[in-house]
């Protein structure tokens, strides 16, 4: 049992260095591309705004160890059916995902 929990906690460590990883690639533009928008456009022109609010009826849920949609749902939604609306609600995640303990997901209205 020791062995698949360290197993578990192997794999959601993994699983968030991928995505601390691609995240990071992700947000890295080429040199050139860079260069250009340095010099072509003013700063106040290229900030972008980031939305600090969740849509009405949705709110934030962190993964804790040991959680499944299933749970989430009964425990968060009031049943536990509801996993498929939870994964509507991620985009990129299906039934098959590996939730890493302290990714942040949407959860929809009760």
């Amino acid at each position: 049992m020791r062995k698949n929990t360290e197993l578990l906690r192997a794999q959601t460590e993994l699983a968030r260095a991928k995505k601390v990883l691609s995240q990071a690639l992700q947000e890295q533009p080429p040199a050139a591309v860079e260069e250009e928008t340095a010099t072509t456009f003013p700063a106040a022109q290229t900030s972008v705004p980031v939305q600090t609010t969740l849509p009405t009826g949705v709110k934030e849920y962190t993964i804790k160890d040991g959680d499944s949609f299933w749970k989430i749902a009964a425990s968060e939604l009031g049943n536990g059916t509801r996993y498929k609306d939870i994964i509507a609600a991620n985009p990129g995640m299906n039934e098959n995902t590996t939730l890493a303990v302290g990714t942040k997901i949407k959860l929809p209205a009760k």
